[in-house]
């Protein structure tokens, strides 16, 4: 958000754009670690997904009010948007929708060790978006 300010202050037009991806891949993987029929049962589970669906939810929507806050702070407006889908696959979809020149991405639910093991989505991302337009710059946050 300071660098779309200093952006805007140079004379740069400057639009903010928040996407929010609820990775339902990643989801299903962490449910399948649960089990579908192993000690908590097809209802237990069931429970789970809905709990797991809900704190990621929750914790969205804490960090979007951060970050609208800041935005204000800095008299900008921020276009909020969600998406479901595979994390990846969805900014790309994103970018495709609503073009940007610069990209900050941020994953708080995955750690180094398991970008290093699973690979990076930022990556991923830059390819992807590499090949689209000559695509935007992608900064991986946090």
């Amino acid at each position: 958000i300071a660098e779309a300010a200093r952006r805007r202050d140079a004379g740069e037009e400057v639009s903010l754009r928040l996407l929010y991806v609820f990775d339902e891949p990643d989801a299903e993987r962490v449910l399948q670690g649960v089990g579908r029929d192993g000690f908590l049962g097809p209802v237990g589970h069931s429970q789970v997904a809905k709990a797991l669906h809900h704190d990621h939810h929750v914790l969205a929507a804490e960090r979007i009010t951060e970050a609208e806050i800041l935005a204000a702070a800095q008299g900008l407006s921020l276009h909020i948007a969600e998406r479901s889908g595979a994390y990846a696959e969805a900014i790309l979809a994103d970018l495709e929708d609503w073009p940007a020149n610069l990209a900050f991405l941020r994953r708080a639910d995955r750690g180094f060790l398991d970008r290093l093991v699973f690979g990076s989505e930022v990556r991923r991302v830059q390819q992807g978006a590499g090949t689209r337009n000559q695509g935007p710059e992608v900064i991986l946050v946090g």
